[in-house]
């Protein structure tokens, strides 16, 4: 079992490496004789989501957290046997991913009790929530051997909880493939209604980028890159052109270079008026670093996206990139803070239950926003759908005398 996904570590270093084989082993005994409900051995699952993790070069801890993630909920291994063996920062983010026992609770409250744990962990330790994001995935693989009463709730609740929430965390392809095996089990109709919207326009998209390719050219990387589906159903429902799913990624060596090129696509292709986006010098978030620009090749209407190659890594790997950079127990809490705690932290303060925690947090996290900036161009947040009183209240002083 190990040899196949073992070569994916080979960003590690040989410490790093005894370390992961430690816990493989750990977990392999604590589930010896354990199956899954495709029948194979239960050990199979951790080793499979700590192979999605590795692929976005996850740092140690996660992925030894990734192998453990169910030793304290599914075998007679305990938090403190754990932590002995690995130290209190595993400890912590497994313990996270543990489920409470059940008790004398309902199904809804275990439920609401269970999330409230896991984002309230995650709130100190991002990590909690990236190792659960992987494990919702791996799951949504293997739905096909769920009983079907057990599928539709079970590709909703990755749609609505799991995909935004990886979304938060700027794990674009997670999010993506969640959405998009979730998808045809709640809509098959419209989802292959959407897949033959999109596919539609893929040839001519391949010409528009060829094009773009030639014209513009040197030492940077082109991609073309297209909306995940389901996202696309939803830009579809508020009546954006096909052609809009669509753009190009140019990705670059450093900031200057992005103006530069930028300069040089304005030069060939005339771009399309008031499309100029400038998330460089004023960025919204760390996973949305970037130049965006519309342009006309001949008569078709074309997203160009400038990155560097260290933004490009942010806007595929999100958390997981920064996590690499990350080495200190209080700087994983400030980024932990950073991308979630503010909402959970007022959640757990307004919350008179855990129901009610579950519904603010629903909202406060997931919600859809929008960007503005003040005069000072400050980026400021609000909920899609604002007007401009909701941006006196937010951002002038009436607002902050209005909050007393």
């Amino acid at each position: 079992m190990k040899e196949a996904w073992w070569k994916r570590a080979h960003y590690l270093g040989e410490s790093d490496l005894i370390s992961l084989e430690k816990a493989f082993e750990f977990a392999s005994r604590a589930h010896d004789g354990q199956k899954r409900a495709t029948g194979e051995p239960y050990m199979t699952h951790p080793v499979a989501v700590c192979s999605i993790l590795m692929e976005e070069q996850a740092d140690l801890p996660t992925l030894m957290s990734a192998l453990l993630h169910d030793v304290v909920e599914d075998t007679d291994v305990t938090t403190d046997e754990v932590e002995k063996q690995f130290g209190q920062e595993v400890s912590r983010i497994v313990d996270g991913l543990t489920k409470v026992e059940r008790g004398m609770m309902s199904k809804e409250e275990h439920h609401a009790t269970n999330m409230q744990k896991l984002l309230s962990a995650t709130a100190d330790d991002v990590r909690v929530a990236v190792v659960k994001i992987a494990d919702r995935l791996h799951n949504m693989r293997t739905l096909d051997v769920k009983p079907v009463e057990k599928q539709i709730p079970y590709a909703n609740e990755a749609l609505i909880f799991f995909a935004p929430l990886a979304g938060k965390l700027g794990l674009r392809k997670m999010r993506a493939e969640l959405e998009e095996i979730s998808f045809p089990f709640l809509n098959p109709v419209r989802c292959s209604e959407v897949v033959g919207a999109v596919e539609s326009y893929s040839a001519r998209f391949d010409r528009v980028f060829q094009q773009v390719g030639e014209k513009v050219g040197g030492t940077v990387t082109f991609e073309g890159m297209r909306e995940p589906l389901y996202q696309s159903y939803s830009l579809l429902q508020d009546d954006v052109e096909v052609s809009d799913l669509y753009s190009i990624r140019i990705t670059t060596d450093s900031v200057l270079d992005c103006y530069s090129v930028m300069g040089s696509v304005h030069q060939v292709f005339k771009p399309v008026a008031d499309s100029f986006v400038d998330h460089l010098a004023l960025p919204v978030s760390p996973f949305n670093q970037k130049l965006q620009t519309k342009v006309w090749v001949g008569n078709d209407m074309v997203r160009i996206i400038l990155q560097t190659r260290e933004g490009k890594a942010l806007s595929d790997q999100g958390v997981l990139a920064l996590l690499r950079e990350e080495k200190s127990s209080m700087s994983i809490q400030r980024l932990s803070h950073e991308c979630l705690g503010e909402d959970i932290h007022n959640a757990t303060e307004i919350a008179e239950d855990v129901f009610e925690f579950e519904a603010v947090v629903s909202h406060s996290l997931f919600q859809e926003t929008i960007t503005i900036y003040t005069p000072d161009w400050n980026a400021l947040t609000l909920p899609a759908g604002s007007t401009i009183v909701d941006y006196v209240f937010a951002h002038s002083p009436i607002g902050e005398a209005g909050a007393d």
